[in-house]
């Protein structure tokens, strides 16, 4: 048996050997919906309830359109992430009316370190022109099952690749597993089945990583796109190519210094930063109806 076979066999038994502990265990995101525009405050008399209600079919949007991550609502639910979404205005002080009424995303991290701050994500409302309250009938904020009804359907809509590519780029998929190839093509065989995420080709991950020297262990990080299943194992493995490394630093000077023993490096953490969600229509289904709530003014 030639070398590269060995090799082959090599990374495959480690590959499958990772699979058994680390794929079945996506990363969990605690989500949670609040109401911040101080108009919408004052209308819902149960708004707690109504923001719980909101909070669990969003959980399903993002469960049904985020399949490389897991989510539940935050009543009590634990995770090193959080994703809190809000309805809220640009300018909190100025009329509420008057405004776009925006839906806003930010990701906390472990001990609640903020890693994105309100990130637009979607528009609820256009400005009210005409109206400066909502004493009119035509300006007037519509009842708690009509609201929950209308976010329902911007949830539906909603771009999850942007999410990703802007907030939830920074929770990682792995940690401390994955190997680094340098030929025939450089890359990361990463130990998780594509449809198990639903990963479609050309999804790209950051991924970071450290090599041991005489001096001290290097850190780099370096950006690779999905090719697809990894061919020796492709029941249990990913290949993401090399693409660059993600700062000028990384790119001109440790990518040869990696590239040169990839058998050394040791990849640190893995994250997805541009989601592109496979389309064959095996990851799950439309999402279901809004569940009637209680809600309400």
């Amino acid at each position: 048996m030639n070398r590269s076979s060995y090799v082959a066999m090599f990374i495959a038994g480690m590959v499958v050997g990772l699979t058994t502990t680390c794929v079945a265990e996506k990363p969990v995101v605690v989500v949670r919906f609040r109401i911040e525009a101080s108009s919408y405050q004052d209308h819902f008399t149960n708004r707690q309830s109504l923001e719980a209600q909101i909070t669990q079919d969003l959980v399903q949007a993002l469960k049904q359109n985020v399949s490389f991550l897991d989510f539940a609502a935050d009543s009590g639910a634990t995770g090193g992430y959080t994703l809190t979404v809000a309805l809220a205005v640009p300018v909190p002080t100025s009329e509420v009316a008057t405004q776009t009424v925006i839906v806003n995303s930010a990701l906390a991290g472990p001990d609640d370190t903020s890693l994105h701050t309100r990130w637009k994500w979607l528009k609820y409302r256009e400005p009210l022109l005409e109206c400066f309250d909502f004493s009119d009938a035509h300006c007037k904020i519509p009842d708690a099952p009509e609201f929950a009804a209308e976010l329902h359907v911007l949830f539906a809509a909603a771009n999850y690749s942007d999410l990703v590519k802007n907030v939830l780029r920074d929770v990682p998929i792995l940690s401390g597993t994955g190997k680094l190839l340098g030929q025939p093509v450089a890359g990361w065989v990463l130990p998780f089945r594509q449809t198990d995420i639903c990963l479609d080709r050309q999804s790209q991950f950051r991924v970071a990583s450290t090599i041991p020297s005489p001096a001290a262990d290097i850190p780099g990080t370096f950006l690779a796109e999905m090719e697809g299943p990894y061919r020796p194992t492709p029941e249990s493995a990913v290949f993401g190519m090399l693409l660059r490394g993600e700062s000028d630093d990384d790119d001109r000077v440790k990518k040869p210094i990696f590239l040169q023993n990839p058998d050394a490096a040791m990849v640190t953490a893995v994250y997805i930063v541009q989601y592109r969600r496979l389309a064959d229509g095996t990851c799950g289904g439309a999402i279901p109806p809004p569940t009637s709530g209680n809600g309400g003014q």
